[in-house]
């Protein structure tokens, strides 16, 4: 049987349509299992199957049996609608070249003696090669390690596997885990743990996927199977909804003592600071005397950003200046300031005793810093400018916050009116 369909291949009828490419070049689904009869038969294990595409032309898509799964990756080659000889022969060109590349492959998988990739630089453990640095700790790596560290985590609740073993289907199973299943794993009391937001579930997927892209350039993996996701299996980001202070808020916590303070911190003076100047936390809490400059037009903050390496200039009002505690020595930093969580825990006590009920953590100063400036009319570029924001698309998230804030003070007025009448 498929003496007789490699033999029509050979022929010279052309092929006019996607499903005359198919099955004249052997490249239906059923003839590809035919070949792989079973795990550990002696039928092929790497394949072609030809994808009909909407323009009538076939994509090749090589496919390899690996542990009894199947598994895919794309060949980047196209066969043509036959429209004459010269498209015949350059298609029979394509599909010698991809078939021999399968022979080749096949060969080393049994001179190997593994099952699919035949370095053993796959044999690692995917929590290992996503981060082998995974004992250090977390307040002490920065944002996109932290996050990576996590993704760590929640591949060892899952499953952790050899990366040589990172199938479509295990990359789909994860997928559902993070939509499903995940949690926050910081949190000890697993009962009390939130699940993991829309964004933070996008995020590790796409930090896995540029992971596996490596893994594919070092020859651990062959193909990074999270290509293979449909569109409804992706999980896609949210507008996220942005906590900020108020002025009249922000002038609630000036006139009220921080507890944290009394501890030996900063905590109040760095917090009203970061609202006057945007600063990030991990920013802040390595700020030195030596990072102010002073020129003709005032003094300016001049630093190189811990999240994202860019650098930023940015000058400082007087408020702000104000705020900043005597240090003698220029090179250590200004403010006193534990970690971020010790810093938030104080930050929150002080909160509560100003009588606001918002959940505030430091990274709403930034928040306020942008939505108080453009309630008081700075340009866009700006506060873009002031924040070291490389996208202005970042920035103007908070002009929309502003300008519903607007909106929601103007149908306040309606029903002012309203009653009056």
């Amino acid at each position: 049987m498929a003496k007789q369909r490699i033999k029509k291949q050979n022929g010279n009828t052309l092929f006019k349509s996607a499903s005359e490419l198919v099955a004249g070049y052997c490249l239906t689904a059923n003839y590809g299992k035919e070949q792989a009869k079973a795990e550990g038969g002696t039928g092929k294990k790497v394949y072609l199957i030809g994808r009909p595409l909407a323009s009538g032309n076939v994509s090749l898509v090589r496919y390899s049996v690996t542990n009894g799964e199947r598994q895919r990756e794309s060949t980047g080659k196209v066969l043509r609608v036959e429209l004459d000889a010269t498209i015949k022969a350059e298609n029979k060109e394509i599909v010698r070249q991809e078939r021999a590349l399968c022979d080749e492959l096949e060969k080393e998988l049994f001179l190997s003696g593994t099952d699919f990739v035949a370095s053993t630089r796959g044999n690692v453990m995917l929590s290992d090669f996503l981060c082998p640095d995974s004992e250090i700790k977390t307040s002490q790596l920065d944002s996109v390690s932290r996050l990576m560290k996590s993704l760590v985590g929640h591949v060892k609740v899952y499953g952790d596997v050899k990366v040589r073993d990172v199938s479509e289907s295990w990359v789909k199973g994860f997928t559902k885990y993070l939509k499903n299943d995940a949690v926050r794993l910081s949190v000890k009391d697993k009962s009390k743990a939130q699940k993991l937001s829309q964004n933070t579930q996008n995020k590790c997927l796409v930090v896995l996927s540029v992971a596996l892209n490596k893994a594919v350039e070092e020859k651990r993996l062959r193909v990074n199977p999270c290509q293979f996701l449909s569109k409804k299996e992706r999980i896609g980001t949210q507008e996220s909804t942005r906590c900020y202070l108020e002025i009249g808020e922000v002038g609630k916590l000036v006139n009220t003592d921080c507890e944290g303070d009394a501890q030996g911190y900063d905590i109040k003076p760095a917090f009203l600071f970061c609202i006057n100047v945007g600063l990030r936390f991990s920013d802040v809490v390595k700020l030195r005397m030596c990072d102010f400059i002073q020129d003709e037009n005032g003094t300016c903050i001049d630093i190189v950003m811990q999240k994202t390496k860019e650098p930023l200039r940015v000058y400082v009002s007087d408020y702000a200046l104000s705020l900043l505690p005597k240090v003698e020595d220029v090179t250590k930093p200004v403010f006193r300031l534990p970690s971020n969580k010790t810093a938030n825990f104080w930050l929150n006590e002080w909160v509560k005793a100003a009588g606001i009920t918002k959940h505030v953590t430091f990274h709403v100063s930034r928040h306020s810093c942008a939505t108080l400036l453009l309630s008081n009319g700075q340009p866009l570029q700006n506060v873009q400018a002031q924040l070291g924001h490389t996208n202005s698309a970042t920035t103007e998230i908070y002009a929309k916050l502003v300008n519903s804030a607007r909106k929601r003070t103007a149908n306040a007025m309606d029903s002012i009116m309203t009653n009056i009448r």
